[in-house]
């Protein structure tokens, strides 16, 4: 049997064109399947979180103000972010709260973060001048929360632009650690001109 050269060659090249064109495709949907979310993220099987099965910690130690069941953020981070709420409370009576968790089991984040709220607010003496951040870092989806108190320093517009440049970012790529550190930055400069302490 004598095989065609040119045909056989013809072929051979649109067989590897469609390879390379399905090849690309795979390539690009896995990433972005993942959503460029980095190592921090844990894998599928953590269980959706409700208020009641979250250890709100700052309910028990008034040291602690992130609550973090599912070990999202690095522990020198909460330790930082503690020293630095302990330095906004005492400079300008704000109370803050940070709940992570990889999934949390509402649809309504802003109903879940003024629930955890009203239960951080009694544990601190139903201080208005308080602020709840929470974050499911999965979806990823969030809410902060602002307390009457600091309804003038933190308008609408405020909160929009600390969320569309503190969190969105870090927490669509996974990295609730930054998220949570960039929260921080953007609070410690809106609360800055009303202390004199100069490690703000």
């Amino acid at each position: 049997m004598q095989i065609n050269t040119g045909k056989y060659i013809r072929f051979m090249n649109k067989f590897l064109a469609i390879v390379t064109i399905v090849g690309i495709a795979i390539i690009g949907f896995s990433a972005c399947s993942n959503n460029g979310k980095s190592g921090a993220v844990k894998e599928d099987g953590l269980p959706e979180r409700s208020i009641d099965d979250i250890e709100m910690v700052m309910m028990t130690d008034s040291g602690n103000h992130v609550a973090d069941p599912d070990g999202f953020v690095l522990p020198k981070t909460i330790e930082q972010t503690n020293k630095r709420i302990y330095k906004l409370q005492t400079a300008s009576g704000v109370n803050m709260a940070f709940v992570v968790a990889g999934k949390i089991k509402t649809e309504d984040m802003r109903e879940f973060a003024l629930q955890v709220g009203t239960k951080y607010g009694k544990a601190a003496g139903n201080n208005q001048k308080a602020i709840v951040v929470v974050m499911a870092v999965e979806n990823p989806k969030w809410y902060m929360a602002i307390g009457n108190g600091l309804k003038k320093e933190f308008p609408d517009t405020v909160c929009q632009q600390i969320n569309n440049e503190s969190i969105a970012p870090h927490l669509g790529r996974g990295n609730p650690d930054k998220a949570v550190n960039a929260v921080m930055d953007a609070v410690y400069e809106r609360i800055k001109p009303k202390t004199n302490d100069s490690d703000f």
